[in-house]
């Protein structure tokens, strides 16, 4: 006998002699029972098991669980209770003391169980069992068995000759030969039994049972347990390894990881027994071949059809969710167990400020849950059974507890998108791999490679600066700023308006500023702006961080330029005309004037006064009038406006001044049968004026010579001179020293008359209500100085006759007078000494003509004419004269002048035969010209007066054969060009302003336009040529509501284009007519 028998039988003693010790005070070690079929011990906690393990003669006994039993590592370690020396747990029954009774695991767990069996034979939690033994409703999860070399290992049962039944075992085992998850070696029927897990052998490994024996059977039964060789063996099998016994309604689905020959997919090798009715997945196995059964592929497995001679009423089940769609045992329905392997390697991709991808590998687990939890430490421990709800918003999932653990994801994903997130922040993120339904999930809690993982948010608010407004214009403006997406896609635009606060306002387009982590300059273009207006503004950058806003800033838009139209000029003489226009302001200050001169393009021009127009936004009429013009010339004139946004410039028109005289004279009727000698208006008033001749008449109009009333008679007698201070006093002189005043208008007469006298008064002038002069015949010349309350002075410094006074316009200051004589004499007083004295032209000039009258201009021009068509000028206030050129021969009888202003004259002489001659210009140079007019008569004329630039009047010798018998002759120097008449169509009252076009058109001379007023107001119809010269005003005055036409006599116009024009507050209207004569 060698020395390892010897060890052996030695073992073997003492352990029978230690067990029968222990069954001594088995009694009492349970937590209830009596060991017996019917009362069976009690196994409810680890101490119950512990004692049944240690005592062997507690055997042959039976037992029941009663509650789940579950062992920690402390428990295998050195000094806890199943250290046993480093074996751990102590199987029950052995090759010398079999386990002959039964145990009855109730349906009941014991996980966690180890065993370190070394060379020990027979290790399981159950080591031999004899076939009385009976096993039954056990459940053995995560089971750790580790067998160097010895033989004869299951994870239930290692040599098993009784019966086991609806019975489950998870364990991972790596022992020597003779292995199997459930049973090592069976010589007994196994029915509805299955495992899970791995098992590493060397020889006879079957994932269920390592070698089915003679006599030992197999039946509704299934492994999921992969096999794999610890060495080059033989014989491995997914179910059973060897097969000597009967397989009835079994599968195998583990992976059979071994080289060797002898391998299957179900059975490894078959010697003697049978095999029905049972399969194998040969892709999961990875063996298409079997010493028996039928391979299926895996849909194939998860089909019931596949198993139709199997009980799927009483024994077996399937469906996709359980069992990973394998069948499995309607009795023995396989716990949910925590997936072996974690997901592991979380990656973070697309980390925004608030959000971030989490992606990673998954586990084998049937799905998984991930939680998140702002943090950079921990674990999460999900509670078995408890199902999760997910929200990838953070937050809003399940939290475990109060942990601040939420669930963002439960699936069979690899990959989430987490929300809600706070920037800069650093989260924590596990995955959990879980196996089973809602409410009955376990979860593998464990860490693994990169699970769990930490990642922090971007710090990702946009950083926004507004910049100052550019390129601001009344209506438009450029906004600029800056974002910083700081690594977020980020957006860009404008708030604006005219809201201080922006609790309001407008926004601009957006603009894609990307995600970068450098400012990205933004602008946007601002239009129709109103002028003049302060608007606010700030840039705003927005992301999923945040929306951002810069601080506000503002600017002012200018005025705009002014809005400008020239209008053509109105009211236009011989030396003045009124500009027109309209200027827009168009809400800024503006300012409004003409610029103006004879430059066509007005390179160099004349300003008027400037005239604030406000700051409205409708335009507002500018006119102003131009005096002192030069006659007949050509003006350029155009509208400006000026405010803080510039200038404006209206077009150029033109107007061209009147030129005295250009006009017919006309016959005027007085109805007086003879003679008149000498006729007198008052400056500027055409209206009214008085004529004097023979008979002793002194004559009177108050309607511009339209007809003319008797206002003194003084028969036998003539009056040669009529002169008007003013419109009340006037004095009148003439044959026998007859003197009369009249100082209210005409209407009574004073007679100062000389008395006796025989002397004849040819001239009178006035230099005041009070002073007057008179001369005549053979050196007759008197003077008053009080209006004539007393006697006429009588001045003998002249022999000769005289046939005209006149004083210059600043007599009361320089005391200036010349009086014309007969035969060239002519008188000068200068001063108020009275002293006249001879100017001798007779031997200067060679003048020997009767002077009949004189004129002054100012107070050193004056003009004289005589007869022979004799004409003389001075220039020094009648120290010397000149003797200018005249287009007639004929006696001039009389001369007059007006001023039209800046010191430019028309000068008019009448005389014998109709004559009338015209000179203009300056006081220097009028007079050095002469033009003859046409007055339409061959008698004599005698007296001149010119009122107005408009009206002209002289008088002249009785008619020789006229009709009525003997009128006496005149006339009407009128510079009026047309007549009008203007009567009312209807009183309906139209709807809008219109001006019609004329007709006929083309006319000649007379043509009728009509125009509707829908309200009363103020009408203008005015006529201008194509020059835009002003040359008619048709109405000019307030028209009632109606519809009215004009008739335009055009007697005095030459053939072509006019145009007339309606204008009324708010509405002008131009339309074109011809005349064709």
């Amino acid at each position: 006998m060698n020395n390892y028998y010897i060890l052996k039988f030695i073992c073997t003693f003492f352990l029978i002699a230690f067990t029968g010790l222990l069954s001594e005070v088995s009694a009492q070690s349970y937590s209830g029972g009596s060991g017996t079929v019917m009362d069976p011990y009690l196994i409810s906690n680890k101490s119950d098991l512990e004692y049944l393990s240690e005592n062997s003669g507690e055997w042959g006994k039976h037992f029941k669980q009663t509650s789940d039993l579950t062992f920690v590592d402390a428990d295998f370690q050195i000094g806890g209770n199943f250290y046993n020396g480093g074996s751990f747990f102590i199987p029950i029954g052995n090759l010398t003391i079999k386990f002959t009774g039964s145990y009855d695991g109730n349906n009941k767990k014991i996980s966690n169980l180890k065993f370190n069996g070394g060379a020990t034979f027979y290790v399981g939690f159950f080591g031999y069992t004899t076939n009385t033994s009976q096993i039954k409703n056990l459940t053995l999860l995560n089971e750790q068995v580790n067998v160097n070399s010895g033989q004869y290992t299951g994870g239930l049962v290692a040599w098993n000759e009784g019966s086991i039944t609806d019975c489950y075992v998870d364990a991972v085992i790596d022992a020597a030969t003779n292995v199997g998850v459930l049973v090592g070696n069976n010589r007994g029927p196994i029915l509805r039994c299955y495992v899970t897990g791995s098992v590493n052998a060397g020889n006879r490994v079957g994932g269920l049972v390592g070698v089915l024996g003679a006599g030992g059977s197999i039946s509704n039964s299934f492994s999921r347990a992969s096999v794999s060789d610890r060495a080059v063996q033989n014989l491995y099998g997914g179910l059973v390894g060897d097969c000597g016994g009967n397989i009835t309604n079994c599968y195998a689905t583990g992976l059979v990881d071994v080289p060797n020959s002898f391998r299957g997919g179900l059975i490894g090798r078959r010697i003697t027994g049978t095999v029905s009715n049972s399969y194998w997945d040969t892709i999961t196995t990875g063996l298409s071949t079997s010493d028996g059964g039928t391979g299926k592929n895996t849909t194939q497995m998860n089909t019931q059809s596949t198993f139709n001679t199997w009980d799927f009423t009483n024994v077996w089940g399937i469906n996709g969710s359980i069992n990973s769609g394998y069948p499995y045992l309607l009795n023995n329905v396989p716990p949910v167990l925590a997936p072996t392997t974690q997901a592991f390697d979380l990656v973070f991709s697309s980390v925004q400020n608030v959000n971030f991808t989490i992606n990673w590998t998954n586990g084998n687990g049937s799905a998984r849950a991930v939680f998140v939890k702002q943090t950079n430490t921990g674990t999460v421990s999900p509670t078995d059974n408890t199902t999760y709800t997910a929200n990838s918003i953070f937050g809003s999932g399940t939290q475990i507890g109060v942990s601040g653990w939420y669930c963002v994801y439960n699936g069979t994903g690899s990959n989430v998108t987490v929300t809600n997130l706070s920037p800069g922040t650093e989260y924590r993120v596990m995955v959990c791999e879980y196996n089973g339904g809602a409410g009955s999930e376990v979860y593998n809690i464990s860490s693994a490679t990169n699970n769990p993982r930490n990642q922090t948010t971007l710090n990702t608010f946009p950083v926004v600066t507004s910049s100052a407004a550019t390129n601001i214009l009344s209506s438009s403006a450029d906004l600029n700023g800056s974002v910083n997406p700081n690594g977020l896609a980020t957006d860009g635009y404008f708030e604006w308006g005219t809201d201080n606060t922006l609790t309001t306002f407008s926004t601009t387009s957006t603009q894609s500023v990307g995600s970068g982590t450098s400012a990205v300059n933004i602008s946007a273009n601002l239009t129709g702006l109103t002028p003049n207006t302060t608007y606010y503004f700030r840039a705003v950058g927005v992301n999923l961080s945040a929306t951002v806003k810069s601080s506000i800033l503002n600017f002012t838009t200018p005025a705009a330029l002014p809005t400008v139209t020239t209008i053509a000029a109105t009211n236009i003489t011989v030396s003045s005309g009124t500009l027109n226009g309209t200027v827009n302001p168009n809400l800024g200050a503006t300012d409004g004037y003409f610029e103006w001169g004879t430059d066509n393009t007005l390179t160099t021009f004349s300003t008027t006064a400037v005239q604030p127009l406000g700051s409205g936004n409708t335009p507002v009429d500018i006119s102003e009038n131009l005096s002192g013009l030069l006659s007949g010339t050509t003006y350029y004139f155009r509208a400006v406006g000026s405010n803080s946004a510039g200038i404006t410039k209206g077009l150029i028109l033109s107007f061209t001044t009147n030129i005295p005289g250009l006009s017919q004279w006309e016959p005027f009727e007085t109805l007086f049968l003879h003679s008149l000698y000498s006729i007198s208006f008052v400056d500027g008033n055409p209206s009214t004026g008085f004529a004097a001749g023979e008979q002793g008449t002194i004559l009177k109009t108050t309607n511009y010579g339209v007809n003319w009333t008797t206002v003194l008679s003084v028969p036998g007698r003539w009056f040669n001179s009529v002169q008007m201070f003013n419109s009340n006093v006037i004095y009148g002189v003439g044959t026998y020293g007859m003197i009369y005043k009249s100082a209210d208008g005409g209407n009574t007469w004073t007679d100062q008359s000389i008395n006796g006298s025989d002397k004849h008064f040819r001239s009178v002038y006035v230099v005041s209500a009070i002073e007057a002069y008179a001369v005549g015949f053979a050196g007759t010349f008197y003077s008053t100085t009080d209006g004539g309350s007393t006697p006429w002075v009588q001045n003998t410094q002249i022999p000769w006759s005289m046939h005209s006074i006149a004083m210059s316009p600043n007599f009361s200051v320089s005391g200036n007078g010349i009086i014309a004589a007969t035969d060239g004499y002519l008188y000068r007083r200068t001063g108020f000494s009275g002293t006249l004295n001879h100017i001798n032209i007779r031997q200067t000039l060679g003048v020997y003509d009767y002077l009949n009258s004189v004129v002054w201009l100012d107070d050193n021009n004056a003009i004289v004419v005589g007869n022979n068509g004799r004409i003389l000028k001075t220039s020094n206030a009648g120290a010397s004269w000149t003797i200018k050129t005249s287009p007639t021969g004929n006696h001039l009888r009389a001369v007059e002048a007006i001023n039209f202003g800046a010191g430019e004259f028309v000068v008019i002489a009448v005389g014998d035969n109709g004559t009338i001659i015209r000179s203009h210009g300056f006081a220097g140079t009028v007079g050095n010209s002469w033009t003859v007019e046409s007055s339409n008569t061959t008698k004599h004329l005698y007296g001149v007066s010119l009122p107005s630039l408009a009206y002209g009047f002289t008088i002249g010798e009785k008619g020789q054969g006229d009709s009525p018998p003997g009128p006496a002759s005149y006339v009407n120097h009128n510079l009026t060009i047309s007549t009008t008449t203007v009567t009312q169509i209807n009183s309906v009252i139209p709807e809008r302003f219109e001006l019609k076009q004329n007709y006929p058109n083309p006319f000649n001379p007379i043509t009728k336009i009509d125009f509707s007023v829908p309200k009363n107001e103020f009408v203008t119809i005015k006529i201008y040529d194509v020059s835009g010269r002003e040359i008619f005003t048709l109405l000019n005055e307030t028209k009632a509501a109606g519809n009215y036409s004009v008739s335009f006599n055009s007697q005095n116009l030459s053939s072509g284009i006019y145009f007339y024009m309606m204008r009324t507050n708010g509405f002008v209207q131009t339309r074109r007519m011809v005349l064709m004569k």
